[in-house]
């Protein structure tokens, strides 16, 4: 068994999840799961399954998404120093129903989709217009070189990150942005809280990492990161009062739940 971010044989049982065992790599710090958890993402996702996560479903919660869209894709064209006319070629991987995508054809991009639910696809499609796929696969990387591409909240899920990474560069322009949205690993629900964590951590999750060792990779693979973004901040989770204060020091600390990474790739 590897560490599936570094590849790294060194790790240590940190404990037991609801179905697996979880490890943690010792070069990088990401946790990881013992085995692939058979995990159902289907149409029910983005209603019953998303509601009891986020006490609404999918649809109902387009507001906020589309307002966090909006915020990441401001980001995007400051690092890429883009203005509205360039028509720029982005592409997200887990589009879902297309909102960051619809946001982003807006923001004057040329958005692509690649969406594993069928339902999902569709819905894109019809909606918004937005091209979108199953995979990689059927997007020809020698033809279509895209300016920015983006995995918000996704990238846990895939059981080889490494290759991804590589793969993606192919896809992905020279001084293009990868523009990730991940759990934090190393945060302070799992530093502090390590019961809580472990029972509440999400099954479908194969890894976690830590922002060093994400950041290390990327370096590695020839990104340079140029933002990060610190969120998931809940002090309630590790017994403290959740105020402005303590919101702020886990953010000044880097130690929220989730973060945003944005990388370019400079090599």
């Amino acid at each position: 068994m590897k560490c599936p971010l570094c590849e790294s044989s060194k790790y240590k049982l940190l404990g037991e999840t609801k179905l697996s065992r979880l490890f943690q790599c010792k070069k990088c710090k990401t946790n990881f799961i013992e085995k692939k958890i058979d995990y159902r993402y289907d149409d029910e996702y983005f209603s019953d399954t998303y509601q009891k996560a986020y006490g609404k479903t999918y649809q109902d919660d387009e507001k906020n998404i589309r307002n966090i869209s909006r915020r990441r894709l401001e980001i995007i064209k400051k690092l890429l120093k883009a203005s509205c006319e360039e028509n720029l070629k982005l592409l997200d991987i887990g589009s879902a129903l297309g909102f960051f995508c619809d946001e982003a054809k807006k923001s004057g991009f040329n958005p692509t989709g690649i969406e594993i639910s069928e339902y999902a696809r569709s819905f894109a499609k019809e909606k918004f217009g937005i091209p979108c796929y199953r995979n990689l696969d059927e997007i020809q990387s020698n033809k279509d070189k895209f300016d920015c591409i983006s995995l918000w909240f996704t990238f846990e899920h895939l059981e080889n990150p490494l290759e991804v990474l590589y793969t993606l560069k192919k896809f992905l322009k020279k001084n293009g942005i990868l523009a990730l949205g991940l759990p934090n690993g190393n945060g302070a629900f799992f530093k502090f809280n390590r019961k809580g964590y472990l029972k509440a951590r999400p099954v479908e999750h194969i890894f976690e990492p830590s922002i060093k060792g994400i950041s290390k990779v990327l370096k590695s693979l020839g990104f340079k990161v140029e933002k990060l973004e610190i969120f998931g901040l809940h002090p309630e989770r590790i017994n403290l009062p959740a105020n402005k204060f303590t919101c702020s020091l886990q953010r000044i600390l880097k130690l929220g739940d989730t973060f945003e990474i944005y990388s370019r790739n400079v090599k």
